[in-house]
């Protein structure tokens, strides 16, 4: 037999000769999942591990150390506090998303009522925590990927949300009717070949391309996203993206030529980087 914590150090010590970040993170969450435990519980177990048990640590561990997403290996991601069902068919939930969600927080309260857009939904994680933390919100994500969109309904079912929030499988904005929504909210694909190259290997040999690249300039999809969204969006409707910094004075320039727009707001990433914009429609 072997036992849990001598193992459990042996895989941390592979994990860093690797090259991984934060194998010890990586070593617990993977011995939590196939354990049924939480991290706290493996630190403090004293248990042996069975041959099964040792097998489907082993080959995680493995699959970790090629540089495979943590959240692909384990199936879920946090995102603002609740577990989201991943897997590779759609792009791992970041913390800077959580951004979105505060920056909505700063202009509507749980009591007000309104219907929104998420452009490029993924896993749902965005419409998902809208609809949870505003309990009169509803709406509509939506997805070009139909597999993506089968995870996001996975997660809405998880999370009892189905009544208020369905999902379409579709291209942007193009076949959505004018005045409709009151909010749209989007984390396009924005990677620009240079952007993409300037990213670690387990995004670029992991993650779903669809999700990342925007295009030559890396702003195509979200320059297609803004341009229709006057339509859609209500008078005084919102409309917030994200987007990498480098990227806010080509969209700034853009939303201040629509003529549609007013009250341009910027919000940063925990790194002090601009990531988020909102603009109200006039």
């Amino acid at each position: 037999m072997v036992s849990l914590h001598d193992f459990l150090k042996f895989c941390k010590e592979y994990l860093r000769s690797k090259g991984i970040d934060s194998p010890e993170l990586s070593t617990e969450a993977i011995f939590a999942h196939v354990l049924g435990k939480t991290r706290l519980e493996v630190l403090l177990s004293r248990q042996d591990l069975s041959k099964d048990q040792i097998l489907k640590i082993q080959r995680l561990i493995q699959r970790r150390g090629k540089g495979e997403p943590l959240a692909y290996l384990i199936g879920v991601k946090e995102f603002y506090g609740r577990d989201f069902i991943v897997n590779k068919d759609v792009l791992i939930p970041r913390p800077c998303t959580e951004i979105l969600i505060d920056m909505c927080k700063s202009f509507y309260s749980k009591d007000n009522t309104l219907f929104f857009f998420d452009i490029g939904t993924g896993s749902g994680n965005i419409a998902i925590t809208l609809t949870l933390e505003f309990p009169n919100f509803r709406g509509i994500g939506i997805d070009i990927s139909g597999p993506a969109l089968d995870i996001a309904r996975l997660n809405a079912k998880r999370y009892e949300v189905n009544d208020r929030l369905s999902f379409v499988q579709t291209d942007l904005l193009s076949s959505i009717q004018a005045n409709t929504a009151d909010l749209i909210v989007t984390n396009p694909p924005y990677l620009s070949p240079k952007l993409l190259n300037g990213a670690s290997p387990e995004v670029i040999n992991f993650e779903p391309m669809n999700a990342l690249f925007g295009g030559p300039c890396g702003t195509e999809l979200a320059v297609n996203i803004l341009l229709h969204s006057p339509y859609v969006l209500r008078p005084g409707g919102r409309f917030l993206m994200e987007l990498d910094s480098s990227q806010f004075p080509e969209i700034i320039e853009l939303i201040e030529s629509q003529g549609c727009w007013k009250d341009i707001k910027l919000a940063k990433d925990y790194e002090g980087h601009d990531r988020i914009i909102c603009v109200e429609k006039v």
